[in-house]
């Protein structure tokens, strides 16, 4: 089972903004926690961005079609003119059975978890819709616009409970048991990248240990990559 998961805008495409919060943000981060999920219930992940990077639509289809996937999905905010706009929608392609009903799945996990205005599942022709070779969908997160869902979309724990009931839709689409998730696991592994960044960029500028050999390259803050980072800082304060 492969899915492929699309975190809206990037680059200079900010989406939706708003107080300097932008969609394109949002979408990542959803993304990465839905990646992480996804992994844990057995699924093989591909995502189109995993950085602040510019995309057109059509290479965001064609990635998701190289890797073979077995479905995709798209993670956008709304906003509208009106504040009193709310809500969540999966859009799916017209003529996509397959299509419609993934999203009539992670459109009710969506809504369940979050009690949010239902604004349906719809039907478009985007081209991430159109373009794509496997059942598709391209979900509204709430609106940025609205002042209640845009502080919603501010909380982590909100994003990740998003995150989670896509998953669950997808799992119940592949008629899969999902698999619960805490948000503390990832927590500890985005540490872990952490440190093994630090590991990896401490290496690269030769300040190794007491001994003169480089750092295991394992993101685990030992004492040796706790003594390595002290030399550092000494390096740094004598600068």
């Amino acid at each position: 089972m492969r899915i492929c998961f699309d975190a809206g805008h990037g680059g200079k495409d900010n989406g939706a903004s708003v107080n300097g919060v932008y969609e394109k943000d949002i979408t990542l981060k959803i993304c990465n926690y839905a990646r992480f999920i996804a992994k844990k219930n057995g699924f093989q992940c591909f995502m189109t961005r995993e950085k602040d990077e510019s995309l057109v639509h059509m290479d965001r289809a064609l990635y998701a079609n190289r890797n073979d996937c077995d479905i995709f999905v798209s993670i956008h905010c709304n906003s509208f003119v009106n504040e009193l706009a709310r809500g969540i929608e999966t859009w799916s392609y017209p003529s996509s059975t397959k299509g419609e009903k993934l999203s009539q799945l992670i459109q009710k996990e969506l809504i369940r978890s979050t009690s949010l205005f239902n604004r349906g599942c719809k039907k478009a022709r985007f081209s991430v819709l159109n373009k794509t070779v496997m059942p598709a969908v391209l979900i509204e997160i709430g609106f940025l616009s609205n002042p209640q869902e845009a502080k919603l979309l501010l909380s982590s724990e909100f994003l990740w409970e998003i995150a989670s009931s896509i998953v669950r839709g997808c799992c119940n689409y592949f008629e899969k048991e999902f698999e619960e998730v805490v948000a503390t696991e990832f927590l500890g592994e985005e540490e872990r990248n952490i440190v093994l960044e630090f590991q990896k960029f401490l290496n690269v500028l030769g300040i190794y240990d007491e001994s003169g050999y480089p750092l295991r390259e394992d993101g685990i803050l030992g004492q040796r990559t706790i003594s390595v980072l002290q030399k550092f800082e000494k390096m740094l304060l004598k600068e």
